[in-house]
């Protein structure tokens, strides 16, 4: 739960920029409670070893719901003290049988639905009929079962995160496949044949940041990547927050969306791996609150008013 407009911050792990009042908050409930307040049997089953929950999304009368290897689900909740389930988990294993996928993220463009998956890259389906929800494309490259899948820096088949411009047709796009760990940005004005703009990759960090205990070629080390990040558009700016894991905070100026510029990394006391981050303005202040997913579980409270 985050509680923004109280003054003790507890760990946040949620990316979505949260703009409320104690006043506007309707109705709370957990997972548990979405769970059984179902009448499908199977949903008992969610939050289980077979599966986690990831990220969300509301559309219209509908939720959105990730949870891993268990798919996508979801819920009618028209009536917010009565959530129903629609339909058993989809959106999992329809391409390859021996592939087990993982579902992490949705991002919703009405009628389409972008789905961020471990193996099959960012599936499009067109949502119009929410029962019947029909696939329209893929956007993959490489796969995990090439022979050369740890050498291809264009790979793109392990998505971890996918946000879309509000007025334009952009997605970005935390991209985990190994060895390119980048953050990338997407023409997605054709949803059937979505392109590349750009990419952000962490070895185009300049060398002179980099901490004495990591070396140039220790970038791409698999624990430093992009785990998840925040999009501030500010005027005429629009930069990128990224949370890189050991890293730490990495800030990248993409007003031009065909040319990431970078501007400076964070690192921060008890730093281990910052996995996630949200932006929010205060008293004409700027702040950046990490959360670092290490033992500790803190958040850390960053100014980045002048950056």
């Amino acid at each position: 739960k985050i509680k923004l407009a109280s003054a003790k911050f507890e760990r946040v792990s949620s990316r979505k920029t949260c703009q409320m009042s104690s006043e506007n908050i309707t109705t709370q409930f957990s997972f548990d409670t979405l769970i059984h307040s179902s009448v499908d049997e199977t949903l008992k089953t969610l939050g289980s070893e077979s599966g986690s929950f990831g990220n969300f999304q509301l559309y219209k009368n509908y939720l959105f719901l990730t949870q891993g290897i268990n798919g996508l689900h979801i819920f009618d909740i028209t009536d917010y003290h009565l959530v129903s389930h629609i339909d058993s988990p989809i959106f999992t294993n329809e391409f390859e049988e021996e592939v087990v996928d993982w579902i992490r993220e949705i991002e919703i463009a009405e009628p389409y639905a972008y789905v961020g998956t471990d193996k099959n890259g960012i599936l499009v389906y067109n949502i119009n009929d929410i029962k019947n929800p029909k696939y329209l494309a893929k956007f993959q490259i490489g796969s995990d079962l090439d022979e050369d899948k740890d050498s291809n820096v264009n790979n793109l088949y392990e998505v971890r995160q996918i946000e879309l411009h509000p007025s334009k047709a952009i997605a970005y796009v935390a991209n985990t496949t190994n060895p390119a760990n980048d953050f990338r940005i997407l023409d997605t004005s054709d949803p059937l044949h979505i392109s590349e703009l750009s990419r952000f990759r962490l070895s185009m960090i300049p060398t002179q940041t980099i901490t004495t205990s990591t070396s140039a070629d220790e970038v791409l080390h698999p624990n430093r990547y992009v785990n998840d990040f925040f999009i501030e558009y500010d005027n005429d700016k629009v930069y990128a927050y990224l949370a890189s894991w050991e890293n730490g905070l990495i800030v990248v100026d993409i007003t031009n969306t065909g040319q990431p510029k970078y501007i400076t990394s964070i690192t921060y006391e008890n730093q281990r791996f910052t996995g996630s981050v949200v932006i929010q303005k205060f008293h004409q202040k700027k702040y950046a609150f990490v959360n670092d997913e290490s033992f500790l579980s803190n958040v850390t409270v960053l100014n980045v008013s002048d950056i």
